[in-house]
């Protein structure tokens, strides 16, 4: 939930002054349109009456006249100059007088607006010839648009406006949107809160419901498997023991009796049956192991490898220390041996196997390495194999996370598997 809530006041900030950044420029282009409507009413409205082919000619009364006008109505409403072009560059008027009549080289953006007649705005180049006369008046913002007399004669109109009343409108505009803006981001934020934090409860009461459950599977399997294990060792077992004694009893006395052969047959099916019965001894310490607090945790695992021994899988035990670990570890470590030899002896093919007890800083490691077959990762089944799922190493994950510990597996096809369970040293 932290988290969440600090990711949410860096994005709140990010958007956010991105947003003012953004509105901020909004703003800006604005406050340059609202320039160029001034522009064109003041063109529209008041200049353009007064633009007649004897101005054009530079008659003096039409001068006077324009003069008049651009002083009482234009000048004085965030209008500082005002010039009027012919499509030559020559200055027909201008509210300082020295301009008119001058010529001058029109740059690529006053060219193209004579030639489209679309309004357009730039930042005024103080250092050229014609703006000797604004090199004082600070920052300004050129508009320009063509106006035509009514013989038709094209003339640019540009009006020269303070940059810094146009930054104040820009600001007018960014400081009108901006609030609302934050406000609604602040609102978005303070609503989402309570849900995520819903969210996050529901999915930490299914994390520990998935948990509880991974767990009484994982007892239920433990449950199943004694139920097993004690009809096995109670009734087959016994059974099975107990006619391999009398077979060997039968070889005897046919033995005596001088019937050879039959006793040499029934003492190889006496000796077959003992080597079954070990078998199955071998297989009920794996599906159930003796009591860890009793035979302790080495013996333990010693015992689980006794079906790889027999098989003729060489065995490497290095488990000094597992005797003085909590129950509760020697019990998942078990777990992690049970369930690694077993994929060794259904799965890899493996010739040794390797079961090592590490400490390491602040953590103990439980390795368990096979030379096997190995199976693809990214697939997620032994090589080899038919879609058989890892229940047993899920379950041990669950198990190793109520001890805040972890189970990694490396493997690669033909590089062999390893096992790491690692759990925080008390």
């Amino acid at each position: 939930m932290s988290r969440f809530i600090a990711a949410g006041v860096v994005a709140f900030l990010v958007v956010g002054v991105g947003g003012a950044f953004a509105a901020w420029r909004a703003a800006e282009r604005e406050a340059i349109d609202d320039a160029k409507q001034r522009t064109i009413m003041l063109a529209d409205h008041i200049v353009a009456a007064a633009v007649t082919d004897a101005l054009v000619d530079g008659d003096p009364e039409a001068l006077r006249r324009m003069d008049r006008l651009v002083r009482n109505q234009v000048l004085g409403h965030g209008v500082q100059r005002v010039k009027l072009w012919t499509a030559d560059g020559r200055v027909v008027y201008s509210d300082e007088p020295e301009l008119i009549g001058r010529r001058f080289t029109f740059d690529a953006e006053e060219k193209a607006a004579i030639r489209s007649g679309t309004p357009d705005a730039a930042l005024t180049n103080l250092a050229r010839p014609e703006n000797t006369y604004e090199r004082d008046a600070g920052a300004l913002l050129e508009v320009y648009m063509v106006i035509r007399t009514k013989s038709g004669r094209p003339l640019l109109f540009e009006t020269y406006q303070s940059r810094s009343q146009v930054a104040q409108r820009g600001a007018q505009i960014w400081e009108d949107f901006v609030p609302s803006a934050v406000g609604g981001l602040l609102v978005l934020l303070v609503c989402l809160v309570p849900l995520v934090w819903t969210l996050t409860r529901q999915l930490e009461s299914a994390r520990n419901e998935r948990e509880r459950l991974l767990n009484h599977a994982l007892t239920s399997s433990t449950t199943e498997r004694r139920r097993i294990a004690s009809h096995l060792h109670d009734g087959i077992v016994q059974s099975l023991a107990g006619v391999s004694y009398a077979l060997a009893g039968t070889a005897q006395h046919l033995a005596v009796a001088g019937q050879k052969q039959q006793a040499a047959a029934v003492k190889d099916a006496a000796v077959e049956l003992r080597q079954d019965v070990r078998g199955l001894r071998s297989l009920l310490v794996e599906i159930y192991p003796p009591g860890l607090r009793g035979a302790g945790f080495q013996s333990a695992v010693t015992d689980l490898t006794a079906q790889l021994v027999s098989r003729g899988v060489e065995v490497r035990l290095q488990l000094d220390g597992g005797d003085d670990l909590e129950e509760s570890v020697q019990a998942v470590f078990f777990q992690v041996a049970q369930e690694s030899l077993r994929n060794v002896v259904r799965h890899s093919q493996a010739t040794q196997v390797s079961l090592t007890l590490d400490h390491r800083g602040s953590d103990v490691l439980f390795v368990v390495i096979d030379d096997g077959r190995g199976f693809d990762l990214e697939q997620g089944t032994p090589v080899g194999t038919a879609d058989e799922g890892h229940m047993g190493l899920a379950l041990l994950v669950g198990a190793l996370a109520e001890l805040n510990g972890t189970l990694t597996v490396a493997s690669a096809p033909g590089q062999g598997t390893t096992l790491t369970a690692r759990v925080p040293a008390p």
